[in-house]
């Protein structure tokens, strides 16, 4: 299960790499460079709030203990 949930945060984080470089000159251009900048700042904020509040710590914790917190049916071991 980790290697799918890497695979897929792999995946992610190149889609929007490629969306980012495709769009960076479309999108300097209809609003400026402050306007681009600020935006794509917006974005990073709204990424950043998404994982402070939903996005729980596991910092310390068992493997047990996550297993029950995110309510996995399956045996850990």
């Amino acid at each position: 299960m980790t290697g799918l949930i890497s695979g897929m945060a792999v995946a992610t984080h190149w889609a929007a790499v490629f969306l980012v470089t495709q769009f960076f000159t479309t999108v300097q251009e209809a609003i400026g460079g402050d306007g681009c900048f600020w935006g794509f700042a917006g974005f990073a904020a709204l990424g950043w709030l998404f994982v402070f509040f939903f996005v729980g710590e596991t910092k310390g914790k068992t493997l047990e203990e996550l297993h029950q917190r995110y309510g996995s049916k399956k045996n850990p071991a």
